[in-house]
């Protein structure tokens, strides 16, 4: 050893750590300022044969230069200070081409203060004490991973520790739970291991007449009893090929209900024989009117309504009721109950319609309009030709069992509806499924808003639409709770909220075309509001399940997406606030979210080549998610910031329990505003760089793993302090550690 230097230091101090490695150029004196009541040790990697200024700041005078010898390169140096109340500087560390760089390893060198001022060697103990707790400099997080070392938390900053294990894997994501209905069939072609699982159908079928297919039975079945069994001897009756002259009875019938209308008294039964009855009929009294069959028994009208019920307790059995024109065939403003029964358009404008084994046929008008009062109906079939299925306005409508074929739309539910229905199927709609509005009118945009609209369904099946046909639009206010809802079959948007609507699904599934021609599959803007839980997206779409507009707010649990063809994302959502649990993304596209105010995520899985990019405008947080990409793909997670705003509201990002692996490159953060926390990840296999921070960031990373990647880091920054950074970080089986690039 040199020349031993005279240094006064008091015995009764207390060791800070100087925060850092220091390096300088080969054979280039290195200066560290001492203070008085300062205790000394040094670290710093010199050249050879190194060398040690050292410098009074007090006294402003150079002390006497130290030169070790050649083997003993590390020297270890602890202030009482902090450096930066000393001054000192600290060169950046840079890629070997650019200049002065660490390569030596820490030796198990230490020197501290005699008794008598000199530098002499600790003891071993002390030695190997200090191999394992090494403080290092801001920027220097590359200098202790180049010894193999990380850093870890200690009381006077980040310490370098040699013995660095890896930490446990992170806490891999839940898969979603979609577990099968009772109604519905399993299927064993899920990702990831899943089963999916759908509705049970059965083709649609040409009936005769009286005959009809009620949802989901697989063959037609009869409309009441068959034709030519006797009539009951009881009652009026009416025989449409009797003589004029008839007094009502069996043997001599009266040829026209109207005849039998006007008998006084009225009568309680009349009972009609097969073959065409003419209208039009209006009941003002209650009656029960019950045809032979349903199949040979029509009371029909050209012009207007064939029938129109005035009074309470009207009953119509067996039989039908027919327009030869467009235009309603039955108009309802009192009480009336159908059984098994064949209808023209049927409208209901006040009062009680019940409906049991009844099918509407609907050409030029709506099947089925409740423009008020109250409709119960079980097993009705509405066949719709170039019109409406279902119009409800101003009216109550429950039971179940409902069939919609072949409509432009399927049920269209304006203002001031209640609906409660168990049972609704929807086949061949060309323009769409099912809307509910709280618009003026079918057609127009939502304008005022007029009374509320509600509306309770469950077993909803929507399918086998026409090219241009949506399938479930919810806007303008209206409320929806679905419970088992299958939309099958669409080119177009399958799910449309919008306009400050609220949905809530369980259960529900959207199968598009094998060629989807629009944009979405699912979209949600407009301020709506939403809950959906236990869904499952299988479409070609570019955009799987879209969110956009500030205000619009939802949550989704248990969400399957499987994307089909290319796209660039399956999720994607702007300015929006959103929890997601439990969602995995398997295909080509993974999320692009765009998020306004509150963020929350949890047990997400990506399995494709689509990366999670997020935008970040306010506050959020992931925890549990893994993304397990494609090789090739072009990166897995992009964090940034304020793309779409001038003002950005300060955001805080936490995510947890993170595992990327196969993309080009693991993390990018390229936003200069994002105030975020990482712990607990792991990053592999990355072809390109597992981390890339072009600006600098205040994001932090804590106690994660980055292993067989090609480089650990890129940034555009040289002298970017990574140290408060990249805390708890151990790297394994890396090709290279630092990249730097152009921005």
């Amino acid at each position: 050893m040199g020349p031993d230097p005279v240094l006064s230091y008091p015995h009764r101090v207390r060791w800070l750590p100087l925060l850092g490695l220091l390096a300088c150029q080969a054979n280039e004196p290195l200066y560290l300022p001492t203070v008085e009541g300062a205790r000394t040790m040094v670290l710093v990697v010199l050249a050879d044969p190194p060398q040690i200024q050292v410098e009074d700041l007090k006294a402003g005078a150079s002390g006497v230069p130290l030169v070790l010898d050649k083997q003993q390169t590390v020297v270890a140096l602890y202030f009482t200070l902090p450096p930066a109340a000393l001054g000192l500087t600290v060169g950046p560390y840079t890629s070997p081409s650019s200049g002065p760089y660490l390569r030596a390893p820490i030796a198990a060198f230490r020197y501290q203060a005699g008794e008598a001022g000199s530098l002499e060697p600790a003891g071993a103990e002390e030695t190997d004490d200090a191999r394992g707790r090494v403080r290092v400099a801001l920027g220097d997080f590359l200098a202790c991973a180049e010894v193999g070392g990380c850093l870890i938390a200690g009381e006077g900053g980040p310490e370098c520790n040699l013995n660095c294990e890896s930490p446990p894997a992170p806490e891999p994501p839940t898969l979603p739970e979609v577990p099968c209905p009772s109604v519905w069939e399993e299927q064993a072609d899920g990702p990831a291991g899943l089963k999916t699982c759908r509705p049970a159908r059965v083709a649609r079928l040409i009936c005769t007449p009286g005959h009809f297919q009620p949802s989901r039975a697989g063959t037609c079945e009869p409309l009441g009893p068959a034709c030519g069994e006797p009539l009951p001897s009881g009652g009026v009756h009416v025989d449409p090929t009797a003589p004029a002259g008839g007094d009502g009875t069996l043997a001599r019938p009266f040829s026209t209900i109207a005849e039998a209308v006007r008998r006084r008294p009225s009568p309680s039964v009349i009972t009609l024989a097969e073959g065409d009855h003419p209208g039009p009929v209006t009941f003002e009294a209650p009656v029960e009117v019950v045809g032979a069959c349903s199949g040979q028994v029509r009371i029909t009208a050209t012009g207007g309504e064939a029938i129109h019920v005035q009074s309470e307790g009207v009953l119509l059995r067996n039989l039908s009721v027919l327009r030869t024109d467009p235009g309603p065939a039955l108009r309802v403003a009192g009480g009336l109950s159908a059984e098994a029964v064949e209808l023209g358009p049927l409208e209901l404008e006040s009062g009680l319609l019940q409906l049991e084994d009844v099918q509407v046929r609907a050409r030029g008008a709506p099947g089925l309009s409740l423009l008020g009062g109250r409709a119960e109906v079980n097993n009705l079939v509405i066949l719709a030709e170039g019109s409406p299925g279902l119009v409800l306005e101003g009216a109550q409508i429950e039971g179940g069992q409902v069939v919609v074929e072949g409509p432009n739309v399927g049920w269209y539910q304006g203002p001031g509806v209640r609906a409660h229905l168990d049972g609704l199927e929807i086949v061949g709609a060309l323009e769409a499924g099912a809307r509910f509005t709280r618009a003026e009118a079918i057609g127009e945009p939502c304008g005022p808003l007029l009374a509320t609209t509600t509306a309770t369904l469950s077993d909803v099946l929507i399918t086998e639409p026409g090219p241009d046909a949506q399938g479930l639009s919810v806007s303008c206010g209206a409320s929806t709770y679905l419970n088992r809802l299958a939309i099958l079959g669409h080119a177009q948007v399958a799910l449309a909220i919008g306009a400050a609507a609220r949905v809530e699904a369980t259960d529900w599934i959207i199968e598009d075309a094998a060629v989807h021609q629009g944009a979405f599959s699912a979209i949600v803007d407009g301020g709506a509001t939403f809950e959906l839980s236990r869904g499952h997206i299988r479409s070609s779409a570019p955009d799987l399940f879209a969110m956009f507009d500030d205000g619009t707010d939802g949550q989704i649990g248990d969400l399957l997406l499987e994307p089909l063809g290319e796209r660039e994302s399956a999720f994607r959502t702007r300015e929006a606030r959103l929890v997601l649990r439990r969602i995995l993304i398997s295909g080509v596209g993974g999320f692009s979210l765009s998020t306004l105010g509150q963020f929350i995520g949890e047990d997400l899985r990506i399995i494709g080549s689509g990366p999670l990019a997020w935008s970040l405008n306010g506050e959020g947080s992931l925890g549990r998610v893994a993304i397990d990409s494609t090789p090739g793909s072009d990166l897995g997670l992009m964090v940034t910031t304020c793309q779409a705003l001038s003002f950005c509201p300060s955001p805080v990002v936490d995510i947890h329990d993170l595992h990327l692996s196969g993309s080009k490159v693991g993390l990018r953060v390229p936003a200069v505003a994002v105030i975020a926390e990482l712990r607990n990840f792991l990053f592999t296999g990355h072809e390109v760089g597992a981390l890339e921070f072009p600006f600098p960031t205040p994001f932090k990373l804590r106690t994660g793993t980055i292993s067989n990647s090609k480089v650990v880091l890129i940034t555009g920054n040289e002298g970017y302090n990574f140290t408060e950074m990249l805390q708890g970080v151990v790297l394994v089986d890396n090709q290279e550690l630092r990249r730097i690039v152009t921005p």
